[in-house]
Parts: structure tokens; C-alpha cells; sequence
């Protein structure tokens, strides 16, 4: 079986949901996402993980949104989560959503392009081709933490 056959094959049979999202953590780290801040479980209003920034000398502070789902109706969870995430937060201008189900180029383009208009955030969306990438190209899954 090739390597992305199994990495892939974990991700529908065998990971458990707080092990996908350290997993993330630890891939989003490679992606040039720095200072990720874990968060996930219960009460996490919608977001997994975040990272705060601050531009220039002001107060405020802008906040990156992470969410993490291997639910097969991740659009569902990405409404939900984003409303909660919203709510809760009025800093976030951006959200990254990771799924490990499949998404298409034209489908990523609408949400992105909702995500603006409707909520004038920036939304990345990574999914099950990027996971089978970084397996087969770049050499590899992180280690298993013990």
C-alpha cells in the first residue's frame, strides 16, 4: 500500500478526533502557520486552535481562527462552527478550516468568496488532497506523540 493509501486510510478508519487535531496543529506548524495555539474539546466556541496578532503599535489584535473536522458533512460543521466562532469573537478576520473529506477548487472558491461578503473574513480551506500531498510529496506525517 502506498504511503498516502494509508495515511488516507487512517484518517477514514482509525484516527480519533483529538489525535486529527494535534495531527493539524502539527501540519499547519510546517504550512508557516507559527504560534498556533491549541484550544479544541468542549466549549470551545468553534474554534480548535487560534493564533492573535497585533500590526503595528495599536491595541487591537486580529485573530486567526482554526477548525478541525473529519465529519463527512463538513459543510455543516464549517456553518456551524463559523457561526459560533463569530459570536463569540468579533477579532477574527480569518478562518482556516481542515476536512479530512474531499473538497472541490470550484466549492472552495464559492465559501471563500461567501466567507468575504458575508462575514468579511478570509477562509482557507485545506482537505483530503492536502493531506495525501504532504504524506506522498513532502515526505512524510510527523511522528506519533506517545
Amino acid at each position: 500500500m502506498a504511503e498516502h493509501d494509508k495515511v488516507l486510510y487512517a484518517l477514514d478508519v482509525e484516527i480519533q478526533p483529538r489525535d486529527f487535531e494535534r495531527l493539524c496543529v502539527d501540519l499547519l506548524a510546517r504550512e508557516g502557520y507559527r504560534h498556533i495555539e491549541p484550544g479544541g474539546g468542549n466549549k470551545d466556541q468553534g474554534k480548535d486552535a487560534e493564533i492573535r496578532y497585533w500590526r503595528g503599535a495599536s491595541d487591537q489584535c486580529s485573530v486567526v481562527a482554526f477548525q478541525f473536522s473529519l465529519e463527512k458533512k463538513w459543510e455543516q460543521k464549517l456553518s456551524r462552527d463559523a457561526t459560533k466562532i463569530a459570536k463569540g469573537d468579533s477579532d477574527v478576520g480569518e478562518m482556516v478550516f481542515v476536512t479530512s473529506q474531499k473538497v472541490t477548487g470550484v466549492r472552495k472558491n464559492q465559501l471563500r468568496a461567501e466567507f468575504k461578503s458575508k462575514r468579511r473574513w478570509e477562509l482557507t480551506i485545506y482537505d483530503r488532497e492536502w493531506f495525501r500531498n504532504v504524506s506522498f510529496v513532502r515526505g512524510g506525517l510527523p511522528a506519533r506523540r506517545s
